[in-house]
C-alpha cells in the first residue's frame, strides 16, 4: 500500500517515488518505531539483489541489438570513470570525517556509494524522451557500474574476512564479469526454447520471474555477478528473433505481455520494499546536524564527479554533446548503494549500523532532489516550442505543411463543389459510365 501510494504521489506532484518511499520509512522507523533495526538488517541484502536483479532484467529486454551497435564499449568507459573519479572522491571524506581513519572501513564505505543505482536510473530513463542511443547507454552503464562495485565491496568483505585465501579471491575477482555474462547468455538460451512450448501455460510468469532468481543467485554461489547475469538473461530474451536466425533454432518467440507485467510488479514491490527498510533503519540521534552536513557533502561530492565522468566522455567524442545534460542527470545513488552499505553491517564489520546507513540515506536525498530537478529542466526545454518555420522542399517520409495560402485555396476548391448544386440531366445526355476518362490536374503540393 505504501509502494501504491508513493507511486500515486509521484505521478502528480513530479517527485521520484525514491524520496517519498524514504521518507514513508522514516515515519515507520525513527518516528512511530513500529519494527526494530535487526529483523530489518537480517532480510535486507537479499531483497536488495532480488529487486536489483529484476529491474536489470526488465532493463535487458528493451535492450535491442540494433540499438546498441557500439555503444557496450563507450558505456563499458563510462561507468569505469564514473565509479573510479567517485570511489576516489568519497574515500578521503569517509577516512578522515565517518570511520574514524580506518582505512578497511573507509574503502568499504567509498565502493558501496562509487555506483550509480540502476534500479533508480533506469524507471527514470525509461520515461524521459532521451536522445537515441542515450538510453540504451544509461542502461547499460549503469549496470556495469553496479556490477564494478558490487565487485569491489564483495572482494574488500573477503579480503578483510578472517582467514581469506589470496587464490580464492583473486580468481573470484577476475572470474565475475566472465561467469556473469557466459551464465546470462546461456540461461537466455535455455529459456527461449522453454518459452517457445510452455509460455502459454497457467503460472509460466512465475517460473520465468523463480527461473531469474536462481540464475543470480547460481552465478553467484560459483563466483560470478548475478546481477550482470540477469541484465544478459534479458538482453537474450528480447534479442530472441536474431539468436534464432543466428544460431537456426527453430520457430519463433514472442514472449507473452504478462510475462512483463508480473516480473514488473514483483521488482516494484521488492524495490519500494527495500526503500522503506532503508528509511526505517535511519536514527535520529544527538549528532544527526554532523550528518546532515557530512551527507550533503558527499551528495554534492558524487554529483560533480558524475558531472566531471559525462563531460570527459563528451570531450573525447564518445558521445554527442547532447548528452551531457540527461547522462549527468542520471548518476543517482539509491538501491545499490544501500545494499551494499548493508552488506559490512551484517558481515559484523561496522561496529554500528547507523555509522553507515546514516549518511548513505542523506545521500540518496540529495542526489535524487538534483536528479528530480535535472530531469524537470531537461524536459521543459526539449519540449519547448521552437520558431515557427516556413514550409520547405519536401523530405523523404513526410510532407511539407501547407502555407495558409494553400489551405485557403483547397478550403475553396472544396467549398465550390460542394455547395454548387448539380444540373439535372437532361434527355440525350450520356451517362458518366459513357464519358471517357480525362486525367485531372495534378495533385495539390
Amino acid at each position: 500500500m505504501a509502494a501504491f501510494l508513493a507511486d500515486v504521489l509521484a505521478r502528480r506532484s513530479g517527485l521520484p517515488d525514491v524520496v517519498i518511499l524514504l521518507v514513508l520509512g522514516l515515519l515507520l522507523g525513527p518516528v512511530l518505531h513500529i519494527t526494530t533495526e535487526g529483523a530489518l538488517l537480517s532480510v535486507a541484502p537479499y531483497v536488495g539483489l532480488a529487486a536489483l536483479a529484476l529491474i536489470l532484467f526488465d532493463a535487458g529486454l528493451d535492450l535491442r541489438r540494433h540499438e546498441l551497435g557500439g555503444l557496450p564499449m563507450a558505456a563499458v568507459g563510462l561507468a569505469g570513470l564514473s565509479v573510479a573519479v567517485s570511489f576516489l572522491a568519497i574515500f578521503p571524506l569517509a577516512f578522515f570525517f565517518l570511520v574514524g581513519r580506518s582505512v578497511p572501513l573507509a574503502l568499504l564505505f567509498s565502493g558501496a556509494l562509487s555506483c550509480t543505482s540502476s534500479a533508480v536510473v533506469v524507471p527514470i530513463a525509461a520515461r524521459m524522451r532521451l536522445p537515441s542511443g542515450a538510453r540504451a547507454v544509461v542502461n547499460v552503464s549503469s549496470a556495469l557500474e553496479d556490477t564494478f562495485a558490487i565487485i569491489l565491496v564483495t572482494t574488500l568483505l573477503v579480503f578483510y574476512s578472517p582467514g581469506y585465501n589470496g587464490i580464492f579471491l583473486v580468481l573470484s575477482t577476475i572470474l565475475q564479469i566472465p561467469l556473469g555474462l557466459a551464465g546470462g547468455f546461456l540461461a537466455g538460451v535455455l529459456w527461449i526454447v522453454v518459452a517457445r512450448r510452455y509460455q502459454t501455460l497457467p503460472f509460466f510468469s512465475m517460473a520465468t520471474v523463480g527461473f531469474l532468481l536462481l540464475l543470480a543467485g547460481l552465478v553467484d554461489a560459483i563466483g560470478g555477478s548475478g546481477i550482470l547475469a540477469a541484465l544478459v538473461f534479458g538482453v537474450t530474451l528480447g534479442n530472441a528473433r536474431s539468436l534464432e536466425r543466428t544460431f537456426h533454432l527453430p520457430g519463433a518467440l514472442n514472449l507473452l505481455p504478462t510475462v512483463r507485467q508480473f516480473q514488473t510488479e514483483v521488482a516494484f514491490l521488492l524495490r519500494a520494499f527495500f526503500l522503506l527498510l532503508l528509511g526505517m533503519l535511519f536514527e535520529i540521534g544527538p549528532d544527526y546536524p554532523e550528518v546532515l552536513l557530512l551527507g550533503a557533502v558527499m551528495g554534492g561530492v558524487l554529483i560533480g564527479m558524475r558531472y566531471l565522468a559525462v563531460a570527459t566522455t563528451v570531450e573525447r567524442g564518445v558521445f554527442p554533446a547532447s548528452w551531457r545534460s540527461p547522462l549527468s542527470a542520471l548518476g543517482t545513488r539509491g538501491l545499490t548503494s544501500a545494499v551494499l552499505v548493508v552488506l559490512p553491517v551484517t558481515y559484523g564489520l561496522v561496529p554500528s549500523a547507523q555509522a553507515f546507513l546514516d549518511p548513505t540515506l542523506v545521500v540518496v536525498l540529495v542526489f535524487t532532489a538534483y536528479t528530480a530537478l535535472s530531469v524537470l529542466f531537461y524536459q521543459r526545454r526539449t519540449t519547448a516550442p521552437g520558431p515557427r518555420q516556413t514550409p520547405g522542399p519536401v523530405r523523404s517520409g513526410g510532407l511539407p505543411t501547407p502555407t495558409t495560402q494553400q489551405w485557403e485555396s483547397m478550403w475553396g476548391f472544396v467549398s465550390d463543389n460542394l455547395s454548387s448544386p448539380s444540373p439535372e440531366p437532361r434527355e440525350g445526355d450520356r451517362s458518366p459510365a459513357e464519358d471517357p476518362v480525362v486525367p485531372g490536374p495534378p495533385p495539390l503540393p
